[in-house]
């Protein structure tokens, strides 16, 4: 699939998000469209990321976001792999901050899957942040830089014809 589909999709899946998230601002959910395009969120990062925002849009619900009380390189590569073999669709986000915190976003749906697993394998505390939270741990100008280096991309990237641009504007 071509840059530009996969940016109208983003775009598309994120105006449906938004009719469900309701609490969350359309700031933040810029700011998420604009990591997709963040070198911090390539290779695998970026599929990830994609997969879960695409299922999220998918089956009509939110994303979630959690932070998870380690930065340990270690202890992350475990909880990824537990999380897969667990089969959970999970995307761990680029952090802002070193404050001892690992935000990981996974589809709504499954938190309660996310739960029995860190309950059960993981002696890790975690908790339940919401998009704009995760929006405002970024610095104000790294959020700002981020939002301008996406929306350059995607001005480069933009040469729709004119059946998928009525789409969009509808």
């Amino acid at each position: 699939m071509s840059e530009i589909q996969d940016s109208v999709q983003i775009m598309e899946l994120l105006g449906e998000v938004t009719i469900k998230l309701g609490g969350a601002s359309l700031e933040a959910l810029r700011f998420l469209y604009s990591l997709y395009y963040n070198a911090k969120l390539n290779g695998a990062g970026a599929k990830d990321f994609k997969t879960v925002m695409g299922n999220c849009a998918e089956r009509g619900i939110a994303p979630q976001i959690m932070n998870i009380a380690t930065e340990n390189p270690e202890e992350i590569a475990k909880l990824e792999q537990g999380l897969k073999n667990f089969g959970m669709q999970f995307a761990i986000l680029p952090d802002h901050k070193e404050d001892g915190l690992t935000q990981i976003m996974f589809p709504t749906d499954q938190a309660s899957l996310f739960r029995a697993y860190m309950e059960k394998n993981v002696s890790i505390a975690c908790k339940e942040i919401s998009l704009n939270d995760y929006c405002d741990m970024c610095p104000p100008e790294e959020r700002q830089r981020i939002l301008a280096a996406a929306a350059e991309e995607a001005r480069q990237n933009m040469t729709l014809d004119e059946e998928r641009k009525k789409k969009i504007r509808r």
